[in-house]
């Protein structure tokens, strides 16, 4: 590795003392690229983060920013009483903007259950009181995000920076654009003929003779719940009138251009739609991997597949403020956004699985959301069953420390928009049978966590089936805990549930956790068992073994980690594993530790 030159050096530094935000970079030919240096965080009386002059006006949203503000007497109004334009008034002029509104409206919650949604609700999660929406709100801080149109002739350069220097300003950072990860293919699909879907012998991705696929017609025999589970899509919209599609889709939204029709102006939504939940059995088309689901179409990309982050965190707010189980984003952004972290850590505290793309860059920078400890990250390979390098446009599937799993996502047809199909490939199509098949586990069983489903899937994926150079035994960087395998993922759910849970486990908190502030692990036990936990580093190496057969009584039990190797010292910033095991039974997870 070529050494940094001083400038490099001393902005690495400051990424890494810079609070409340993960850095991420990666060094070629001795230039640092940095990625998460633009938000602006000002904590206490020390002065603020200043920003990078690095932008470019292409990666964020021109005349606004977004803004975290501090308690105070007007946030407190902002807080408990309606966003009033007097109030939109007073914070605008307060911040010299020229208009202020709420980047997650309170209003944005019960009132769709009772609207929009009155006939799926035994697919989704329960409906909450307004009292239970705002305490959430309250503990990710999202009744405090507003989002600042600036006045005329103000960069969102010159807005960070005087920004982070306000009394009333908390975090300030720009409206960051990213992009989907799925791009449609030259290889126009092929006329076919199954007895029932048309189409579903071109889904090799499903079922195929060398075995690269994720044993989908197995998995279906498994599958015996009638009950329809809710997914949201977030993407490019869909075809809201195509014969493969209609009957799947409920009401959504589109955050591209503010209105309530989320019509698929570029195909890769409905693409991604189709992967997950094209009607089965109906003698058209295509078989989605989930067709006995509802889906919300959100849209938050627009025709060039480009959204902007403020866009993706209305869509992951509203999702779960609708009890959706599963939320796919087959897109991601390489900077770190501190409004995009809360808005998923509300949709994951709800309960909500969320998966997420790697992207197609073929290089192990971190993208967001797919970094963050909260989604399942999804790499992608193709019908050799290595990792898809490159895709059949170019690229590769990207890797890294944070990914989960892989699945196919290399040429895979589905739907497109005008009632046609089309291939797509990218780690967005990857995505998108991950969810499918997540949301198959949660109608075997409608009380998996989050985690738990993020464990089966690792756990029952099929390792050591790429390149040998890069799917080493166990977890690896390149493919995560393996490909996705969706017949042993259904099986290890119908198998457990008919055996008794012998004990449940929340997600650590905090998570990240800095220093020395210990990470908490709850967890309740139906019958007295020994208990082991243990810490490993993104490579499935251990770093510290914190329990080992420990027996613990029935009841709620909490558990510390204090961030600490076995010789004491903090370990270094990064993201980590952690494995809980009570008895026979084992609930695995990410963590992510700023030093």
């Amino acid at each position: 590795m070529a050494l940094l030159p001083a400038a490099s050096e001393s902005k690495l530094r400051a990424m890494i003392s810079a609070p409340l935000a993960i850095k991420r970079f990666a060094v070629d030919s001795g230039l640092l690229l940095s990625l998460s240096l633009l938000t602006v965080v000002a904590a206490g009386p020390a002065p603020p983060q200043q920003p990078s002059p690095g932008i470019s006006p292409q990666e964020v949203a021109a005349g606004r920013v977004v803004v975290r503000l501090r308690n105070s007497p007007l946030t407190a109004r902002f807080r408990f009483e309606q966003f009033t334009p007097d109030l939109a008034a007073e914070i605008a002029a307060r911040l010299s903007g020229t208009a202020a509104r709420p980047l997650f409206p309170l209003d944005d919650g019960t009132a769709l259950h009772r609207l929009r949604l009155p006939s799926i609700l035994p697919g989704a999660l329960p409906v909450e009181t307004e009292a239970t929406i705002r305490a959430r709100r309250r503990r990710y801080r999202l009744d405090r995000w507003i989002i600042l149109e600036l006045a005329e002739g103000e960069t969102v350069m010159q807005a960070l920076e005087r920004l982070g220097k306000h009394p009333l300003v908390e975090v300030a950072e720009p409206d960051y654009r990213g992009r989907g990860a799925g791009v449609r293919t030259a290889h126009a699909p092929v006329p076919g003929f199954t007895p029932n879907d048309p189409l579903f012998a071109q889904q090799w991705y499903l079922d195929n003779a060398n075995d690269a696929d994720i044993d989908m017609p197995e998995a279906w025999e498994i599958k015996r719940s009638a009950l329809s589970v809710l997914i949201a899509v977030l993407d490019t919209g869909a075809d809201l009138d195509h014969p493969d599609l209609a009957a799947a889709l409920l009401p959504g939204v589109d955050y591209v251009n503010d209105d309530s029709d989320p019509s698929d102006d570029e195909g890769h939504g409905s693409n991604v739609t189709g992967l997950l939940g094209a009607i089965g059995g109906n003698g058209k088309g295509i078989a989605g991997v989930a067709f006995e689901t509802f889906i919300i179409p959100i849209k938050v990309l627009d025709d060039n597949q480009f959204g902007y982050y403020t866009w993706w965190e209305s869509g992951f707010y509203r999702a779960a403020n609708l009890g959706v189980r599963v939320i796919n984003l087959s897109a991601g952004g390489e900077n770190y956004s501190e409004a995009l972290h809360a808005a998923v850590r509300y949709a994951s505290d709800r309960g909500a699985v969320i998966c997420t793309s790697m992207m197609n860059f073929d290089n192990d920078v971190p993208y967001y959301p797919a970094a963050f400890s909260e989604t399942i990250a999804v790499g992608a390979t193709n019908d050799e069953d290595r990792r898809a390098d490159p895709f059949l446009w170019g690229g590769g599937s990207s890797y890294g420390d944070h990914i989960d799993l892989v699945a196919p996502g290399n040429g895979l047809i589905s739907t497109n928009r005008n009632g046609g199909y089309a291939r797509y490939a990218g780690t967005s199509q990857a995505t998108a049978l991950v969810s499918g098949v997540a949301a198959l586990m949660i109608q075997l069983d409608v009380t998996l966590t989050v985690e738990e489903v993020r464990t089966i899937l690792r756990k029952k994926a099929d390792d050591q089936v790429g390149r040998i150079s890069e799917d080493t035994p166990g977890f690896d960087i390149y493919h995560g805990g393996g490909r996705l395998n969706a017949a042993s993922a259904l099986d290890s759910v119908a198998t457990a549930t008919s055996v008794p849970t012998a004990f449940t486990a929340t997600p650590p908190r905090p998570n990240p956790s800095m220093g020395p502030v210990p990470v908490r692990f709850v967890y309740d036990l139906t019958e007295a068992n020994p208990v082991t936990q243990r810490i490993y580093d993104a490579r499935g190496r251990l770093v510290i073994t914190v329990l080992e057969g420990d027996w613990r009584l029935a009841g709620r039990h909490v558990e510390t980690w204090d961030g600490k190797g076995p010789r004491g010292n903090l370990v270094p910033s990064g993201i980590y594993l952690y494995e809980l095991i009570a008895g026979s039974h084992r609930v695995t997870g990410k963590l992510i530790r700023l030093k």
